[in-house]
């Protein structure tokens, strides 16, 4: 290959992303673990910090059960390490701040930069369990919860689910069942017969008594698995000082298949990372290729932008805004931290 037929471009499109890794054949102990951790982000909104020490649990012989606020009151919140490093406080400081207004302004739709996209040994995703069934079927089944005060929300969930039919239909918009459901609980006959394949919409934490920041429901946890969250919908919680507290909307899916469940993270993935590369909907050819999902399905990234853009994109169509429009999007736009690392 001579110099003339390719270009050593000055962009990085991939970065490797460091995290907390466990065995995916044990979903219970994955969610006590993912739960503890997004509670460190929920700490450090309602501003709680390290509180008296002594009254810390010294070792697990006791029985009272999971308290997941013990984290942030016995070791302090997530961005307590950040405030240690000035580089990073400048970036992280609006979210580390507990005003409301500054976490709105700040954005907490987020999501890890591409890793290694390439794989040479990857099998034909299209061939395994739920992708091969979708495939064999002829179309997505896909549940959305509707909520009527939020009619902007349940469009978001029907954009994403033809992105999901177009990422595996290789850009069949129209190869998707959308069915509307009022609440999750409500589809979960449907998901426990696999006539749904995912649900646009779902509430990680209505899966808790009530969300009280410190129950815990064994009794479907480990059965779900969440994508990244695409939308947050404040909260306020009289119980607790009457704060502002964002629950995390995802995209659901049945725990019992890692790869359907990884692919339906990625679609959401790619257009969060597309806001910060700069790719819509115009130029969603540019996205990178993906081997991660075997040969068949290397463009589903540029399928996905090209059909629904970037996530700031998927935003203004679902909520009918202009370029004009002043419309308090609240938390719900991509953050900085994410566009912060210097390649």
């Amino acid at each position: 290959m001579g110099t003339a037929d390719y270009a050593l471009g000055e962009t990085v499109m991939a970065q490797e992303f460091i995290s907390i890794v466990m065995r995916n054949n044990d979903m219970q102990w994955v969610d006590i673990v993912t739960r503890t951790v997004d509670d460190q982000f929920v700490a450090s909104s309602v501003g709680m910090a390290v509180q008296n020490k002594s009254t810390c649990p010294l070792n697990s012989t006791n029985d009272l059960g999971i308290n997941f606020m013990s984290a942030p009151a016995c070791i302090g919140n997530v961005f307590a390490s950040i405030t240690a490093d000035e580089s990073l406080l400048e970036v992280f400081s609006p979210i580390i701040n507990g005003t409301t207004d500054n976490r709105k302004k700040s954005g907490l739709v987020w999501a890890p930069t591409f890793g290694d996209l390439t794989c040479s040994y990857c099998p034909d995703a299209l061939k395994d369990a739920t992708l091969a069934r979708i495939k064999e079927r002829g179309h997505l089944n896909c549940g959305v919860i509707v909520d009527d005060n939020l009619p902007g929300l349940t469009e978001m969930g029907k954009i994403y689910c033809r992105a999901i039919a177009v990422a595996i239909f290789w850009g069949g918009v129209e190869a998707v069942n959308i069915m509307a459901f009022t609440s999750f609980n409500s589809s979960l006959d449907f998901f426990y017969t696999d006539y749904v394949d995912v649900v646009a919409g779902g509430m990680k934490y209505s899966l808790v008594d009530d969300w009280s920041l410190t129950e815990w429901n064994s009794e479907l946890s480990g059965d779900f698995a969440f994508s990244i969250p695409y939308y947050y919908q404040d909260v306020v919680y009289p119980n607790i000082n009457n704060y502002t507290i964002f629950r995390p909307i995802s995209l659901v899916t049945r725990a019992g298949d890692a790869l359907w469940s990884s692919f339906v993270n990625s679609v959401v993935v790619c257009g969060i990372n597309a806001v910060g590369l700069g790719i819509n909907k115009e130029s969603g050819s540019q996205m990178p290729l993906i081997g991660l999902f075997g040969p068949e399905l290397r463009w589903i990234f540029r399928d996905v932008v090209l059909y629904s853009g970037h996530y700031d994109e998927i935003f203004a169509i679902a909520h009918n805004l202009t370029d004009d429009d002043t419309f308090d999007r609240g938390p719900n736009k991509a953050s900085q931290a994410i566009f912060y690392w210097e390649y």
